[in-house]
């Protein structure tokens, strides 16, 4: 009796007939195993292995994998080697890299980490440091495996168009800087402002350390196209003040401007160059994201009335202001947008603008 309980236990437990899903399922690989994948030819043979009637093996291993499993794919912790010898270590799932990771690139017969950080199907995204092979060095954000977000990137010597390196600390769009961002020199001299498509773009600074000069204006494409040049403060030259009365051997003078009312003429010039590049922006732009910009005619009247405005001939006038000129310019906005600019812009009754400044106030009200 009790040997035919047991034998009929066992029956039970493995039925005769079992569907391709059932066979299937029981084939799964799941938990902790070793897999290797991807066997490839000999080419040309190398080992001694060979096969009975002296046959020499015709296969050697492909990449190879060490680690968790789950429903038949990589999900967990775990090792993946490829045949070119280049390794990924670190956390899976459905398949493929997800969550933290480490990933080497063999050269020279020797792996090199080049990526540590976070993974997302399989790209890198999130967090992470990222060696380039000629020594460039980027660490910050990451979106499907470019550069995207806020980072900072040390260029190495020679390489990159900077014979002495560099370095970059700012935001990324698309593995190029965009956004603010600050660029230093090896040789001290530093770039503070704006960039688009991995060039100087819009407003920014530019701080010459051997002159101890500050260059502060308008950038297109990565050349100076308007601005002004000026004495650095110690503060933005990032060294402590000098002993009163010391003066610096090595002073560079430049030459007084001769020039009427050179903050009006400079302003009005950078209104013009922002309005071109918006109005270039807004040909291959959403619609929907476009900032208004302004015709040689509307120009010339927010200009008019800016001057109008200007009593004192000083090149400012209040940023409270505004709202009343645009009205003098047939351009209405509802007080409660004009409210809500001034806010965000942490204007007071104190604040003065450009006329630069306030073109550029009137496209962002006109464009809401």
């Amino acid at each position: 009796m009790f040997t035919s309980s047991k034998m009929s236990m066992s029956t039970a437990s493995q039925p005769k007939f079992m569907t391709t899903t059932m066979k299937e399922k029981t084939a799964e690989r799941n938990g902790a195993r070793r897999i290797i994948i991807n066997p490839k030819k000999k080419s040309p043979p190398k080992d001694e292995l060979v096969l009975p009637g002296g046959h020499e093996f015709p296969y050697t291993a492909g990449s190879f994998y060490v680690g968790e499993w789950q429903g038949d794919k990589k999900s967990g912790f775990g090792t993946q080697t490829w045949t070119s010898g280049d390794k990924y270590e670190g956390e899976w799932s459905d398949g493929k890299q997800q969550g933290k990771g480490s990933f080497w690139k063999k050269e020279n017969g020797r792996l090199r980490k080049r990526y540590a950080g976070d993974w997302v199907g399989g790209q890198r995204t999130g967090l992470g440091v990222l060696v380039y092979k000629n020594g460039d060095k980027y660490e910050g954000e990451w979106a499907r495996n470019e550069r995207h977000g806020s980072g900072n990137m040390s260029y190495a010597a020679g390489q990159d168009g900077y014979a002495d390196g560099g370095h970059y600390e700012g935001g990324w769009v698309a593995n190029k800087r965009a956004g603010l961002g600050i660029f230093r020199l090896a040789n001290g001299d530093r770039y503070e402002g704006h960039w688009l498509n991995d060039d100087k773009e819009g407003p920014g600074r530019y701080f010459y350390k051997s002159t101890r000069k500050v260059y502060e204006g308008e950038w297109v494409a990565g050349v100076p196209r308007c601005g002004a040049f000026r004495d650095a403060t110690p503060a933005e030259l990032k060294e402590p003040e000098p002993a009163p009365g010391a003066e610096h051997a090595e002073a560079f003078k430049l030459p007084a401007l001769s020039l009427l009312q050179p903050e009006a003429v400079l302003s009005k010039r950078v209104a013009e160059i922002r309005q071109l590049r918006a109005s270039k922006a807004a040909e291959t732009a959403d619609p929907d994201q476009v900032v208004r910009s302004f015709n040689d005619d509307e120009l010339a009247v927010l200009r008019h009335v800016f001057t109008i405005e200007d009593k004192q001939s000083s090149g400012l006038v209040p940023a409270t202001a505004v709202g009343y000129m645009l009205e003098r310019c047939r351009m209405p906005i509802d007080e409660v947008s004009i409210e809500r600019l001034l806010l965000e812009l942490e204007a007071d009754d104190d604040t003065r603008i450009t006329f630069a400044e306030f073109v550029d106030m009137a496209a962002l009200l006109l464009s809401a």
